[in-house]
């Protein structure tokens, strides 16, 4: 095992990390697609349908981000080396500008569902000029004074000869104590404090609603129609809750070592964490919270969690096919050494026969939903 394998930060950011982005990347990418396919059929209206998708395609910057900032320089020595002190400057700012745009559209899809709830006279007014465009804006703006806080500088490689080697050093503003204060104070005021309360303003306010009435089921899926069913599929608790729950619990240590970096700096001490390896274990939650992020809105769809579930079951469905099938194949022949396998044809007819009509039905409701 090499000397890189041996460090936690190989585990946690080279192996944990980046199996998390790529299950993440896939899941935003199909329910992309699940939302493009089915924007005629679902309940959610043009401009909730629309945040979502670009909940999606923010999140899956931020992963792709993060895969080029926290994971590639523990699985390849020569990007580690040779490339990140060039390419970390300006992907450590894009990384934390997707991720406030990514926190920003949580909230405004939390506030679009209270509008549609509780004042659909004020709904379905756009997406990307009402939310998405502000949020964008806002989120390069905060985070501006990043793309100065490193800088590249050249180290002569100690080998005798003039070869020099990049290395990235924070600059004197990300040094000072007094740059310290704004970025932590209001990065925790505007980037913590307020998207976590408005998620649990909102949703607060939906579930106060749906005790007082909730809008009978209806079949049809008509625009007219749509509202009421989009009330009906938001009054889910679970769904509410674990959405502010999980925005909360991702981005605690985050704000968590920013706090203890404000201490560091105001006892002006050298900025370095005794555990280096923690700080890969926010990175971990932070790219988790994006996973999920579309997934906790998505489930409030009635037809995305029948799509789930069949998926589901045509999965075990198909495994319990093979196994039986493998089981039937691989007979081990007595007193024959050299033919080893051989095929039962009659139990696998018996099995096909046996299998094919739960098959269908199977198929068939796949393709009726």
């Amino acid at each position: 095992m090499s000397q890189m394998e041996q460090k936690p930060e190989f585990w946690i950011n080279g192996i944990l990390l980046s199996s998390t982005i790529m299950a993440g990347l896939i899941g935003n990418l199909s329910c992309f697609l699940f939302l493009h396919k089915h924007k005629g059929t679902l309940s959610f209206h043009v401009t909730f349908s629309n945040l979502l998708k670009w909940l999606c395609l923010i999140d899956s910057l931020f992963l792709i981000s993060s895969f080029f900032t926290f994971s590639l320089s523990e699985l390849s020595e020569l990007y580690r080396l040779w490339m990140y002190p060039y390419a970390i400057p300006v992907l450590l700012p894009v990384t934390s500008i997707l991720l406030n745009i990514s926190m920003y559209c949580v909230a405004c899809l939390t506030i679009e569902r209270y509008l549609t709830i509780c004042k659909p006279n004020h709904m379905n007014k756009g997406s990307f000029q009402g939310y998405v465009l502000p949020v964008v804006v806002f989120s390069i703006i905060f985070n501006l004074p990043k793309f100065f806080e490193l800088k590249t500088i050249y180290v002569n490689d100690g080998s005798g000869t003039s070869a020099e080697m990049p290395f990235s050093i924070p600059t004197k503003l990300r040094k000072s104590a007094e740059y310290s204060y704004y970025t932590i104070g209001a990065g925790f005021l505007l980037l913590g404090v307020a998207p976590l309360l408005t998620v649990g303003i909102m949703n607060g306010l939906v579930l106060r609603e749906g005790r007082r009435q909730i809008t009978p089921s209806s079949l049809s899926i008509t625009p007219s129609q749509r509202i009421s069913k989009f009330r009906e599929e938001s009054f889910n608790p679970f769904l509410l809750i674990s959405g502010i729950i999980l925005m909360g619990i991702c981005h605690l240590p985050r704000h968590t070592f920013s706090m203890y970096e404000l201490y560091l700096v105001t006892m002006a001490e050298e900025l370095a964490f005794p555990y280096p390896w923690l700080v890969d274990v926010s990175h971990l939650s932070l790219v988790l919270c994006s996973c999920l992020n579309i997934f906790v809105f998505i489930l409030q769809e009635r037809l995305f969690r029948e799509k789930l579930e069949l998926s589901c079951i045509k999965y075990l469905f198909c495994c319990n096919i093979y196994s039986q099938t493998r089981r039937n194949v691989e007979t081990p022949v007595s007193g024959n050494p050299d033919s080893y396998y051989r095929i039962n044809l009659a139990q696998l007819d018996r099995d096909a026969e046996s299998h094919s009509e739960l098959s269908a039905s199977l198929l068939n409701k796949l393709e009726s939903v």
